[in-house]
């Protein structure tokens, strides 16, 4: 089975994909790409101090430790340092409305 996404118009094949996933793109009509990004967006407000976009580019911080060190300071003034910033990726353009920038890169002194 195939369909075409609401949000970017992809041409989604959903035969080879896991049955939750495919019935979740289905029900939404969402491309697995743009489904990502509606899920990001749909839980900023949870994920408020792990979801950090810097310059239209998206990170999580999780549990995956790097030995690079950032610090982030959130518009609303947290400040956070951590080893575990992982990066999603580039907003692509659609989403950037609903995915604005939150935070920017602490420079070290």
């Amino acid at each position: 089975m195939s369909f075409s996404c609401r949000k970017c118009n992809y041409k989604e094949i959903v035969h080879n994909l896991d049955l939750s996933l495919a019935a979740r793109l289905i029900e939404h009509r969402l491309c697995h790409n743009c489904y990502q990004w509606s899920s990001l967006a749909s839980s900023k407000e949870k994920l408020k101090h792990s979801l950090v976009v810097i310059n239209s580019i998206c990170y999580l911080i999780n549990n995956t430790k790097s030995s690079s060190k950032f610090t982030i300071r959130f518009r609303d003034g947290k400040q956070i340092t951590t080893h575990n910033l992982f990066l999603f990726g580039e907003v692509p353009k659609r989403w950037r409305k609903l995915l604005t920038d939150n935070a920017r890169f602490v420079k070290r002194k």
